[in-house]
C-alpha cells in the first residue's frame, strides 16, 4: 500500500460523517479571521514602519528584528497552546477560551505599541501582540479542523484566505485616517478584532468538555509533541516543507513593503499609506478572484495540487513585475498579479492542510500549530535575511529591492513544486 495515499484516505473516510456547516457560521468565521488578521498583519505591513520612522529614523533594519523576535515567540508557544486547547476541559468547550483570551492579550500588546516611545517598548508590545493574536489564529484554524467536512474545506479556505489577504489592505486604508495618532493606529484594529473574535466565540458551537478523560502529561511528553514523525505522516510532512519554502519567499518581501513603495515612488514613509491603499485595491481584486475562485473550484472538481502550482507561478510573475517597477502603474500590476497567485495558493493549500491533518480528533490543535511552524520559521528567518539582501549592491540610502523580489519568486516556485510533486495523498 502506498504510504502517501493511505493516511489521507483513512482521514477522509473518518470525517465523512461531519455535517455541513451553515452560512452564518462561515460568515462569522470569515469576519473574525478578517479582523484578527487586520490587527495582526497591519503592524508589520505598515504601522510598525510608521512608528519606527518616528522613534528611530533611518534604522529600517530594526523592523526585521521586530518581525523575527515576535515570530519566534509565537512559533515556540504555538504548539503548547495547541496541546493545551486539545486537552482543555471546560463548560465553554476547548476552543472558545483561546479565542477570547488571545483576543484580549493581543489587544493589550497593541495598546503597548500605541504608547511606545522607544525601540525597546516596540519589542515588548509586539511580542505580547504576537502571543495573543497567534493564539487566536491557531484557534480559528482548529475550529475549521473540528467542524468542516471535506466537501466544504476548499471554499471556506478560500473565504478565510481572502479575508487574510484583504485585511492588511483595508487596514492600510483605515490607517490613512489614523496615521498621525500612533495610539489609535495600533489600538483601533485591535478593538475591532477583539469584538468580532469574541462574538464568534459566543455564538459558535463548542461542546462542553468537562467530562473528557485524558492521560496526564509531563514536561517530557509535551516537548515530544513539538515534533512529529515525517515517515508516519508523509503527506503532512511534504506539505509542511513546501509551505516553509513558499513562505520564505513571501515573508522576505512583505516585511519591507512600506519602505519598498516609499523608495520606488520617492515618497516619505509617512505619506505612502494613501498610495499603498489605492494600489492595494488591485490586490483585493486579485485576492477575490484567486482565493474564492480556486477554493470553490478545487472542491467542485476534487483537485488541489494543480492549483498550488498555478498560484505559485502567478505570484512569481507578480514578484518579477514588482522587482522591475518604478512607477504606480507597474506596482499596481505587480500587486494584482502576485495577490492573484497568493490567493490561489493560500486557499487551496489551507484545504490541503485540513485534508492531510493527522490525528485530528485528539491532536488537531497540536498539528495545526506544528503546521504553523512552516509559516512561523520564515517569519523569524526571512526578515533578517531580507534585511541583509537589500543591502547587497545598495547605493547610498537606496536598498536593493530588485534582488529581494527576484529571490521571492524563486522560493515561491520551489515551494509549490515540492507540494505538487510530493503530496500525493491529495489529488
Amino acid at each position: 500500500m502506498n504510504r502517501d495515499i493511505a493516511p489521507a484516505t483513512v482521514m477522509a473516510d473518518a470525517r465523512a460523517e461531519l455535517p455541513r456547516v451553515g452560512g452564518m457560521f462561515i460568515a462569522g468565521l470569515t469576519l473574525a479571521t478578517f479582523a484578527a488578521m487586520m490587527a495582526f498583519i497591519l503592524p508589520t505591513a505598515f504601522s510598525l514602519s510608521v512608528a519606527l520612522a518616528r522613534i528611530a529614523p533611518g534604522q529600517e533594519q530594526v523592523l526585521g528584528g521586530l518581525a523575527s523576535v515576535g515570530a519566534l515567540g509565537g512559533m515556540l508557544t504555538g504548539p503548547a497552546f495547541g496541546i493545551w486547547s486539545d486537552r482543555t476541559r471546560s463548560r465553554f468547550g476547548r476552543r472558545r477560551p483561546f479565542l477570547a483570551g488571545g483576543a484580549v492579550v493581543g489587544l493589550a500588546g497593541l495598546v503597548v505599541l500605541g504608547m511606545a516611545n522607544s525601540v525597546g517598548s516596540l519589542y515588548m508590545g509586539w511580542i505580547v501582540t504576537v502571543l495573543g493574536l497567534n493564539t487566536v489564529s491557531l484557534a480559528l484554524t482548529n475550529i475549521q479542523a473540528d467542524r468542516l467536512p471535506q466537501a466544504q474545506r476548499g471554499r471556506v479556505a478560500g473565504l478565510t484566505g481572502f479575508a487574510t489577504m484583504t485585511a492588511p489592505v483595508i487596514g492600510v486604508g483605515l490607517a490613512v485616517g489614523l496615521v498621525r495618532n500612533q495610539f489609535l493606529l495600533f489600538v483601533v484594529p485591535g478593538m475591532i478584532a477583539a469584538v468580532l473574535v469574541i462574538l464568534l466565540g459566543l455564538f459558535m458551537k463548542d461542546p462542553d468538555t468537562r467530562g473528557k478523560v485524558l492521560a496526564p502529561l509531563s514536561f517530557a511528553s509535551v516537548g515530544a509533541k513539538y515534533v512529529f514523525n515525517p515517515r508516519k505522516h508523509r503527506a503532512y510532512a511534504w506539505n509542511w516543507l513546501g509551505r516553509l519554502v513558499f513562505f520564505m519567499g513571501i515573508t522576505g518581501s512583505t516585511t519591507f513593503t512600506t519602505f519598498f513603495f516609499a523608495q520606488r515612488l520617492n515618497m516619505p514613509v509617512q505619506q505612502v499609506a494613501g498610495v499603498m491603499a489605492t494600489i492595494s485595491l488591485l490586490g483585493i481584486v486579485g485576492g477575490v478572484v484567486g482565493g474564492l475562485g480556486s477554493g470553490f473550484l478545487s472542491d467542485k472538481i476534487k483537485r488541489r495540487r494543480i492549483f498550488i502550482l498555478v498560484g505559485a507561478v502567478g505570484f512569481a510573475a507578480g514578484s518579477v513585475i514588482l522587482a522591475l517597477a518604478d512607477n504606480m502603474a507597474g506596482l499596481g500590476i505587480g500587486i494584482l498579479v502576485s495577490n492573484l497567485g497568493v490567493g490561489v495558493f493560500s486557499a487551496v493549500d489551507q484545504a490541503i492542510v485540513l485534508d492531510v491533518l493527522p490525528e485530528r480528533d485528539t491532536d488537531a490543535g497540536r498539528y495545526t500549530a506544528l503546521m504553523a511552524f512552516a509559516q512561523g520559521i520564515p517569519n523569524v528567518i526571512a526578515p533578517v535575511v531580507a534585511a541583509f539582501v537589500i543591502t547587497i549592491g545598495a547605493a547610498g540610502d537606496a536598498k536593493n529591492y530588485t534582488l529581494l523580489y527576484f529571490l521571492t519568486a524563486v522560493f515561491a516556485l520551489a515551494g509549490a513544486v515540492i507540494i505538487f510533486a510530493r503530496v500525493k495523498a491529495v489529488r
